[in-house]
């Protein structure tokens, strides 16, 4: 092990604690890091000993590299493929049923060095055969999927049985075409791995199987001659199997095997901690609250996004052999919409069922089918426990689910007062809404937990309140966007960058109603949170906060500040709608920046690199929508070209193919736009090829208009601190790094004709009357905003409720100190490139050829490393006060003043300039003077000690 020597800290911890077995665990995890394995203390091993093992090492196929024991006489070495016996005097090291290494080790770390590294280092003979054989074949199975899509294509045009076969299948399970095809190409793959591992007899007991199998007898194939050259591949894949004694271990390979094929991420197991911790907590409300339990028969059980079955094997350990047999029968239900999952899923619950019972019977109560589209009629059974882990984020062909969306529009929509509600439709509020309507019961999810507290679910927080007698709720935190003392994945109990909850909803009637919450803290990894559910093990061990909701529907109230609300809104939903004149607001109308969903097409630094991407891309379209009306083929994600090379599809974009809709590329399209924070770039402004432009054509309709018109963007998102920024551009939706709104001072007709002043005019009287002067004009009103906008006593005072909702401005005592000093940094702002350089230190590099051009330029120690010849230092601290959300405004240009290549396209944005070389240099120098003047000026802005509540409501 190179980097392991008798020095090592780690090494003499051991030494200095021979006795301590946490001294050499720590030992082992740094070893299993270096072989990029996962150590898992205390693991089961049940194959072997009733007691579990001192730990294992996994690799990343999920399967055992090898034991790490202290007590030899548990284990038949001769089955054992690599394990290590460790007491503080010795270490003994089996591999392949033989004694290799057997040494004293108390006063030899060399010793110790030499038996951790045959230990780490040993290679099972299957295993290593199934790594290369996947390296191998991972292309093959890719190159087999995609002609058995256009096998599947051609025959959906050319073979009437297929056609016919196909339509049937797809009616009867109502699932999108896309998701059909991808079943029969992973069917077509995957079914002799369950076929051969799991139960031979799978397709003959399992009507979905038996279904697809069917339907791939009509297509026009020959199946054993296609997979003939993948035989080497599944040899390799049963071989393994077989060495995994455990039906568990081999139901994990199955999982990563899957996952790696075909480049998923849709199995995400909910960890078994979680898992009993909503089990139990259902059993103790069922017990406490129904006087009943999950074995009852007045209680049905339903897990409508099974996944892999762990809630559904969980419950069934609840119940006695003579219980479960009946709720298995009767009152057990799942559904899963993906087909590998639900095979999966399948396996697991029979095989449950079989070692609970001591025979097999084949599990009927799961369908293939979308949750959302299974909308059961009421059941027989009083009671009903919903329980699982709805989706939580969008797939990428997610289909509309018209009547549930239809119920969200009829209630959370309905009475939510956001702007934008476009979070309303997100899968696991779906499945809340859809999990409401059963009349008693249960409701236990673990979802994004957004929900909480953004003010575009404030209408879903109060149909909660409404619709459920009790509700409780575990936040288990793990958002890595909100939280900048967390990273990765690690504190995140699913291993993902969502924050999470655990939502237990009771609706029963004639009990005492109550909203309770508990948070985790944050900054836990998620073992510390995995052990803090099996300590709590139910909802009935833990101390809950009663929340009462304010009249906003606020449930989390803690650093909100009510005043807030009594300021001057920027704008509303409904004077941004009115036909009349409006009150009450200052800008009569706003729009977010444009979303373009191919930022990497229709972006770019060049004008000519823009225009030349466009054409291309406009032809690809075109061309599409041609075969379109020729084909008149059903919309799908295979019927349409998926070459990311050439084009990204997005809603819009398929809408309009599908409208026939065709794209025209006009030089007046190209426009200047504000990308991100002192960054322009230029724009295709385009209908067809940017997916929202919202309400900008009434904005910047031409280039004109850029002249003359302002706009304050603010962001609103709960994942990032506040940001302003103005501009005379068309801006990006997340220019300040996250989605927010644009106030422009005017606005116009798309030709650029009949200017209007946006702010409406009872804002003006407003200022006026309060401020007893009739001199203020709405442009001074406009900057007095973006004047206190930056105010730092505003910005930290009220950060978390300008999270929450668009800015509201209070009348600040100082009326002209805020305008003057906003105008100031307005025009500092719009003008960043004509600013003077701030002297830098330019130091360069004599044993490199000079050179201007960046590729990607790094902040490191204080200094800039602009490229190997450049090295810029002697930036001022100051300047890194000026912060636009997380980021130092020097810091936005680092980061965008770099050569990229866009992942999916190939298509690359690069900031030089051939005819101005030191461009980027210069703005370095102009951003770094605009930060100590903006820092200047805002240290100058007049002192709000309090700021008094104030009614926005008409003056008299």
């Amino acid at each position: 092990m190179k980097t392991l020597k008798p020095t090592h800290k780690l090494i003499k911890a051991y030494y200095n604690a021979l006795s301590d077995s946490c001294a050499f665990s720590a030992l082992l995890k740094h070893c299993a890091n270096q072989f990029k394995l996962k150590f898992l203390p205390k693991y089961p091993n049940n194959h072997e000993a009733k007691n579990p093992v001192n730990g294992v090492f996994l690799n990343n196929f999920k399967l055992s590299h090898g034991i790490w024991e202290t007590q030899r006489n548990n284990f038949n070495t001769s089955t054992q493929n690599n394990i290590l016996f460790q007491t503080p005097q010795h270490l003994v090291l089996w591999q392949n049923g033989k004694e290799i290494f057997n040494e004293n080790i108390e006063a030899s770390p060399e010793q110790l060095i030499n038996g951790l590294n045959l230990f780490f280092e040993y290679h099972h003979p299957t295993f290593e055969q199934w790594q290369q054989a996947s390296l191998v074949f991972k292309e093959q199975v890719k190159e087999h999927g995609n002609v058995l899509l256009l096998i599947i294509k051609n025959n959906l045009e050319t073979n009437q049985d297929f056609i016919k076969a196909f339509d049937s299948f797809t009616r009867n399970l109502n699932i999108s075409v896309n998701r059909i095809i991808e079943m029969l190409i992973q069917h077509i793959l995957m079914e002799r791995i369950f076929r051969n591992i799991f139960n031979p007899h799978f397709l003959t007991t399992n009507r979905i199987a038996t279904d697809i199998e069917r339907l791939i007898a009509t297509l026009n194939f020959n199946r054993y001659e296609f997979l003939e050259k993948l035989e080497p591949f599944y040899l390799a894949i049963e071989a393994v199997a077989t060495a995994c004694h455990e039906f568990t271990q081999k139901n994990d390979f199955l999982n990563t095997v899957y996952e790696d094929l075909f480049q998923s991420n849709q199995i995400v197991d909910t960890p078994q901690s979680v898992v009993n911790f909503m089990v139990k907590s259902v059993e103790d409300i069922l017990q406490k609250e129904f006087q009943t339990s999950l074995a009852q028969k007045n209680v049905k059980i339903l897990d409508p996004f099974v996944g892999t079955g762990h809630f559904i094997v969980r419950i069934m350990h609840e119940m006695s052999p003579k219980q479960l047999q009946y709720q298995y029968l009767h009152h057990l239900h799942c559904n899963e919409m993906m087909l590998i999952p639900y095979y999966i899923a399948i396996l697991n619950i029979e095989h449950t069922y079989y070692e609970r019972m001591g025979q097999y019977k084949p599990f009927e109560n799961i369908s293939l089918v979308d949750a959302f589209e299974s909308l059961e009629e009421p059941s027989s059974t009083p009671i009903c426990v919903t329980i699982g882990k709805p989706p939580y984020k969008q797939c990428h062909d997610t289909k509309k689910h018209t009547l549930i969306e239809q119920w969200i529009t009829k209630t959370y929509a309905k009475d939510s007062k956001a702007a934008n509600k476009t979070a309303l439709f997100e899968p696991y509020v779906k499945a809340i809404r859809w999990a409401s309507n059963h009349s008693e019961g249960i409701v236990a999810f673990i979802t994004n937990n957004v929900f909480l507290d953004s003010i575009s679910l404030d209408g879903m927080r109060q149909h909660l309140a409404q619709d459920f007698s009790n509700i409780y709720i575990l936040n288990l935190g793990g958002n890595v966007r909100t939280n900048s003392k967390i990273s990765g994945v690690i504190h995140n109990v699913l291993g993902i960058q969502v924050g999470l909850s655990i939502n237990i909803l009771i609706k029963k009637k004639d009990i005492e109603s109550g909203i309770f919450y508990a948070k985790l803290n944050d900054e836990w990894r998620k073992e510390i949170k995995y052990r803090y559910l099996d300590e709590k093990q139910s909802i009935s061990k833990i101390d809950w906060q009663c929340i009462k909701p304010e009249q906003k529907n606020i449930w989390l109230t803690e650093g909100l500040h009510p005043e807030f609300d009594t300021f001057i809104p920027l704008g509303t939903k409904k004077t941004k709608n009115a036909k009349t004149a409006v009150t009450g607001v200052i800008f009569k109308t706003y729009s977010r920046g444009i979303a373009t969903c191919r930022d990497a097409l229709v972006y770019n630094f060049n004008q000519k690199s823009l225009i030349s991407n466009i054409q291309a891309a406009i032809g690809t379209y075109n061309e599409q929508v041609l075969q379109w009306k020729m084909t008149k083929a059903s919309l799908s994600d295979y019927f349409i070209l998926s070459d990311l090379t050439k084009i990204r599809w997005s809603e819009s974009l398929k809408a309009n193919l599908k409208r026939g809709r065709m794209a025209i590329f006009e030089i007046k399209k190209v426009r200047q736009s504000l990308y991100r924070p002192f960054t322009k770039v230029h724009l295709f402004f385009d209908r067809v090829f940017n997916e929202r432009v919202y309400v900008f054509p009434s904005i910047f309709p031409i280039s004109d208009t850029e002249t003359e018109n302002n706009v304050i963007c603010c962001t609103n998102h709960s994942q990032s601190p506040f940001v302003v920024q103005i501009t005379n551009h068309i801006p990006d939706v997340a220019v300040g790094g996250r989605n927010g709104q644009c106030f422009p001072f005017y606005t116009y007709k798309e030709d650029g004709s009949h200017r209007t002043e946006n702010i409406t005019d009872w804002a003006l009287k407003h200022y006026r009357t309060h401020y007893q002067d009739n001199n203020i004009s709405k442009w001074d009103i406009f900057y007095y905003i973006y004047g206190l906008l930056h105010h730092r006593h505003y910005n930290e005072k009220y950060a978390l409720n300008l999270k929450r909702e668009l800015s509201r401005i209070p009348l600040a005592p100082n009326f002209w100190g805020f305008s003057k000093g906003g105008e100031q940094l307005a025009n500092l702002h719009l003008n960043y490139d004509q600013q003077a350089e701030y002297p830098l230190n330019i130091k360069v590099n004599p044993n490199i050829p000079f050179n201007l051009r960046v590729k990607n330029i790094k902040f490191i120690r204080g200094e800039i490393i602009y490229n190997d010849s450049i090295t810029i230092s002697g930036i001022p601290a100051e300047t890194f006060e000026y912060r636009l959300g997380k980021r130092s405004a020097l810091a936005w240009v680092i980061d965008q003043y770099s050569v990229k290549t866009d992942k999916y396209s190939g298509l690359i944005k690069n900031p030089n300039r051939l005819n101005d070389e030191r461009y980027i240099i210069r703005l370095i120098g102009q951003i770094v003077t605009v930060s100590l003047k903006t820092v200047e000026i805002v240290k100058g802005l007049p002192e709000i000690i309090s700021i008094p509540q104030q009614s926005p409501q008409s003056p008299n």
